[in-house]
């Protein structure tokens, strides 16, 4: 070997030890740390520190999928591959205009046995429906921990087609409503828990800031739950990858209403079905669909209205909200972290790492994934708490 090449097999190695070392520091001092707890002093956040281990932890992403982009495919992918839930039943909701939802409920969860164990309600995302990567991870969790599950499907989601020309926005929380309600009913001595995941989350936010007390549900909790649309829209059309991300997904949209086309086109609401093919981003497809069919003059009269920043303070049951410093539809700097301070009902996880419903670690990540194991523990110690009325009472610090 060569004096030269010598020098180059040495030159690599040292640039080579000395990238994996500046990696190394950046993701043990930046990337890994305690998540942030947000909480009033309240019997909420003891049972939080008390119950909630994980919350106590150094959450570390995976090494090799640590920043946002990557958090957020490559968990999706990987849980992509888990078998589907295996649903028994089927409860079909009608809805006042002629609308359908359902309820798919978990291994032979019915509600027509008389049953009080807990329920576990959950609602999915933008585009998701009961057989969502996300949920095939935790449902089987929270079934193991003494839970009937039921899984929300929207309107024209989870193999259900549209019976009217309505779909659904992140704005109007009356389905979720009618599901709520209807469990509620079916199961009057039964502490129910709902969950939101992305946009079910902003959803459910809103039913649980309009409800106040008189919400139908003992607990909640909201996962990468977006709660400035306004901004998180702006973010998600800044930067190199976010647009691409948005892009992604608002083609993905399209396709879901494109299904729909001939029911929708119905409403006679003037959208301009060609027009809207070509959209790219969320703010375009919501100019050419969402305010025609919901009655906005512009899309940030929408974002505002489904902004819910401004709404927390009214919410009057125990809720946990589980966020990512960088997700890119909600970042840090859009989070309501405020809130908490004057609403004991209130409590903000907050990783630095995580991206949108990702919450993957381990060198090998397998499920559970970290969040699916602080919505396990959550539940847990709903599922065991007497009083849950109690918890919002401050605590004097000791």
């Amino acid at each position: 070997m060569s004096e030269r090449v010598l020098l180059i097999s040495i030159v690599m190695c040292l640039s080579l030890a000395i990238l994996i070392g500046g990696y190394s520091i950046y993701y043990t001092r930046i990337m890994s740390s305690r998540p942030e707890l947000h909480v009033a002093s309240s019997k909420f956040k003891r049972l939080i520190l008390d119950k909630c281990h994980i919350v106590n932890e150094t959450f570390y992403p995976t090494f090799w999928s640590a920043t946002a982009l990557l958090q957020t495919l490559t968990a999706t992918a990987l849980r992509n591959r888990l078998t589907n839930l295996e649903y028994t039943e089927r409860e079909l909701l009608e809805c006042p205009d002629g609308g359908q939802v359902s309820l798919d409920w978990y291994k032979n969860a019915s509600k027509r046995e008389p049953d009080t164990r807990p329920v576990a309600l959950l609602f999915p995302g933008l585009i998701g429906d009961s057989q969502s990567d996300y949920l095939r991870s935790i449902v089987p969790l929270i079934h193991a921990n003494g839970y009937r599950v039921a899984a929300f499907n929207n309107r024209g989601r989870g193999g259900m087609r549209l019976k009217t020309p309505r779909l659904y926005c992140a704005a109007n929380f009356d389905d979720i409503k009618l599901a709520i309600d209807h469990v509620r009913e079916a199961n009057p001595s039964s502490k129910i828990v709902s969950v939101g995941f992305s946009m079910g989350g902003m959803v459910l936010n809103r039913y649980l800031a309009e409800l106040g007390a008189e919400a139908n549900v003992n607990a909640a909790m909201l996962v990468s739950a977006n709660y400035d649309l306004v901004n998180g829209t702006k973010n998600m059309e800044s930067g190199l990858i976010d647009p691409l991300i948005n892009r992604i997904m608002t083609k993905a949209l399209i396709s879901v209403l494109m299904e729909e086309r001939e029911m929708l086109a119905s409403a006679n609401k003037g959208v301009d079905w060609d027009k809207l093919s070509g959209a790219t981003s969320f703010r375009e497809l919501d100019e050419r669909f969402t305010c025609p069919m919901w009655n906005y003059a512009t899309p940030d009269e929408y974002f505002v209205d489904a902004t819910n920043n401004a709404r927390m303070h009214k919410i009057r049951v125990p809720t946990l909200c589980l966020s990512s410093g960088d997700d890119i539809f909600a970042p840090y700097k859009y989070l309501p972290l405020d809130a908490p301070a004057t609403n004991p009902f209130l409590a903000f996880v907050v990783t630095a790492r995580g991206g949108h419903l990702g919450f993957m670690d381990g060198a090998k990540p397998t499920v559970p994934y970290y969040g699916d194991r602080l919505i396990s523990e959550y539940l847990s110690a709903i599922r065991d708490e007497p009083d849950l009325v109690s918890l919002a009472e401050r605590q004097q610090p000791q």
